[in-house]
């Protein structure tokens, strides 16, 4: 499975690079601007590398333990200690975050733009190994690489410690909105999971064909 990280870079390399533009009859120019209106990605370095807080609130209502006091003061702890340990990488690396933010979505824009009145142009938008959005991706995933792994860890220790004070039933909810709140973050890795035109979906009736079937 592709991490979250991961997917977002390959999501900017397929709006600027792989889609093809759309064409009129002819092989010319899109007409009447179909197919030319979307939405420019927005980069944000600090959900690219999973810095979020839990709403405590919001889990205890969705584990529904709020009658069981012990429980609930350990899963408050626990939430507590994961927001502060994300709260210190956040502050540890704001500037450069800042810094990236800023510096990608001013490339995002301006190749964005440029491939926009490419289309409108029906000209082809090539992206060649040094194009400043190639550069600008692998600038990122050094700078958010280090940062997301250490998010992970941290991840990974809050919920061992929820599996263990947590039982089973609970445990799965917690898995399950801890999985939503990561879609909501990246709303393209669900929709594109459930969208019957992806490449898995393609391989498939590929596969079909060939078979006779």
């Amino acid at each position: 499975m592709k991490t979250f990280l991961t997917f977002l870079f390959t999501s900017f390399v397929f709006v600027f690079y792989a889609q093809p533009p759309a064409r009129g009859q002819g092989g010319g120019p899109p007409q009447g601007g179909q197919g030319m209106q979307r939405e420019m990605p927005k980069f944000d370095a600090y959900k690219t590398a999973g810095i979020f807080n839990y709403d405590i609130p919001e889990v205890l209502k969705k584990l529904k333990i709020k009658k069981d006091k012990d429980l609930t003061l350990q899963v408050e702890q626990a939430l507590l200690n994961y927001n502060s340990k994300i709260d210190e990488l956040r502050l540890r690396n704001q500037k450069d975050f800042d810094t990236l933010n800023v510096y990608i979505n001013a490339i995002i824009s301006t190749e964005f733009k440029n491939r926009m009145e490419n289309r409108q142009q029906g000209r082809q938008f090539g992206g060649g190994e040094a194009s400043p959005m190639r550069n600008a991706i692998k600038f990122s995933r050094e700078k958010i690489r280090p940062v997301r792994q250490q998010v992970m860890q941290e991840e990974k220790k809050l919920n061992v410690k929820l599996k263990s004070i947590l039982n089973e039933k609970q445990n799965i909810k917690w898995l399950k909105y801890q999985k939503s709140i990561k879609n909501k973050l990246n709303p393209r890795r669900q929709s594109n999971n459930q969208n019957p035109n992806n490449q898995n979906g393609r391989n498939g009736r590929q596969g079909r064909f060939q078979q006779g079937g």
